[in-house]
């Protein structure tokens, strides 16, 4: 299992790594946070490729290419995949 300082990193949501965690005080999380920052110096990459779909058919498409889905507007599925 990666120590949760490594999700923390590759996440960036603060939410999910509590929830991953399961810390009931986001004090705790906050502390993996600041962890990150130390062992991971350089910045995360925060450019991403942009993709959406309308179809399941399209999403699983994108899914399997390494997207990940970010939101759902006026029945469009919005995805990402860092650079």
């Amino acid at each position: 299992m990666r120590a949760r300082a490594d999700y923390a990193h590759e996440v960036r949501d603060t939410f999910y790594v509590q929830d991953f965690a399961g810390h009931r005080d986001i004090k705790s999380t906050m502390l993996y946070i600041h962890l990150e920052k130390k062992i991971y110096k350089n910045p995360v990459n925060e450019d991403f490729y942009v993709a959406s779909a309308k179809t399941i058919d399209e999403a699983s498409s994108l899914i399997a290419m390494g997207y990940e889905f970010v939101h759902e507007y006026s029945g469009v599925m919005l995805f990402r995949k860092r650079k």
